[in-house]
Order: structure tokens, then sequence, then C-alpha cells
């Protein structure tokens, strides 16, 4: 309960700086109606199941964020112009319980498709991540990180197939960098910010033209942390 608390008090803290456009009583009035109208929105679909994973417009919808009574509104608007309905922009407004707005959000974005939260960083606090563009394979995100007394804080991007959390507690990336090999590239979080600390290229174990099984390779392309083993950047392939 006090760790949910802290949360709203950050999201809170950080809107503080906001100036009104309004006066009292309209604005008043109005926050009333947008408080009854926000709590009763329908939940966006997860982004793994086969409606979430479909690009295109995204009607207002929330994600509750796990630990507290805080919930995202996400909705699509279309480019200006756009002939794709997939160009424009993601507003993600953060809200408390009873419907206040807390913060917002906006990102400009080649491909609107559904954001997801997760704990990335292990605070125990779920962070944000929004799809910005998707080429043949990899997708570029922009990460925001939640942190207590600041609300959501824009980290930077990265991109590739998979964003995860590894044993040592570093963020991972790894995206295709061509049809037979992929590159990971390993960040950790330093004054809020992503900091690339080691990416390594993967080539999969392959059958050479004298019918000779090569074994799979990982080569370190740049380590800035030399606390980092090779065998921290290239664990074993699970079977």
């Amino acid at each position: 309960m006090k760790r949910a608390a802290a949360v709203i008090a950050g999201f809170l803290l950080a809107s503080a700086c906001s100036p009104p456009s309004m006066d009292a009583s309209s604005a008043g009035e109005e926050e009333t109606a947008e408080a009854s109208a926000e709590t009763g929105l329908a939940a966006c679909p997860d982004p793994s199941s086969e409606e979430g994973s479909q690009p295109g417009p995204i009607a207002p919808c929330r994600i509750d964020l796990a630990g507290s009574d805080v919930f995202l509104r996400i909705a699509s608007a279309a480019g200006p112009g756009a002939e794709d309905e997939t160009y424009g922009a993601l507003s993600i407004d953060v809200f408390s319980g009873q419907g206040e707005r807390l913060q917002s959000l906006s990102e400009e974005v080649e491909r609107i498709a559904w954001p997801e939260v997760r704990d990335l960083d292990g605070d125990g606090l779920e962070d944000l991540l929004i799809p910005l563009m998707t080429g043949n394979v990899n997708t570029v995100y922009a990460l925001h990180l939640q942190r207590e007394g600041l609300g959501f804080v824009r980290a930077g991007e990265l991109g590739g197939v998979s964003i995860d959390r590894t044993d040592s507690g570093y963020i991972s990336a790894s995206g295709r960098s061509s049809a037979a090999e992929w590159e990971t590239a390993y960040y950790r979080i330093a004054a809020n910010a992503l900091e690339e600390v080691a990416r390594v290229s993967t080539t999969p174990e392959y059958e050479d033209g004298d019918g000779q099984i090569l074994p799979e390779t990982c080569t370190i392309l740049s380590r800035q942390d030399e606390a980092l083993l090779p065998e921290d950047l290239c664990p074993p392939r699970a079977d």
C-alpha cells in the first residue's frame, strides 16, 4: 500500500509543474467529466495476442500498472495528411484510479502498434515500451522508465526482435543483422538513461558446402564494461 501511494505521489509531483490552462471552475467541471469517462475505459489487448499484434489505429483503452491503481490511457492519431493509417502519434496519459490525470506522454511513430509495460530495470515498477517503427524484422522502441517521484522518464531508444532483462541485471535487445545472424546489445541504466555496455554477434550452427556441421559462434563486437564476461554475453542456447 505504501508503494502504491508513493507511485501516485510521484506522478502528482511530476505533473505539478504544468500550468493551468483554464479558470478553476471550468477546469473542475472538465476534470470531473474526464475522470468518469477514463475510469470506464476497456482494457487494451495484450501485445502478444493476435489482436494486440496487429498494427493500425488504436481506440482509447487502458493498461493497468501492477502494484497500484494507476492506469495508462492509450490512443493514437493519424499523422497530418498521412495516407497510411499506421503512421501518426501515440499518446499515453497516466491516470489515478479516481480518474485524475497525472502525466501525459506522446511519441511520433511510423507504425502505430500497441505499447507494453514490463519491469525492465528490476526496481519493481513497470516500465513502458513504445514501438516507434518496424523494419522487415526488427522494431525500434522508446523506453520510458517509471521512477518514484518522477513518473515516467524517457530513457532512450533500443531495437530488435526481443527486449529482455538478463539474469545479471542488464537490458538486452536482440535483433536480426542478416538472414543467418543476429546482434544483441546490452544496456545498463545510468542517470535514468540507457547506456550500451556491450554488443555481440551470433551465427547459428550450420552445415557448410562440404556437409560439415559448424558450431554456433558468438563474437564480442564491443565491451565497455570489463566486468562483463563472455559467458554473460554469450549464454548457451536453451534447447
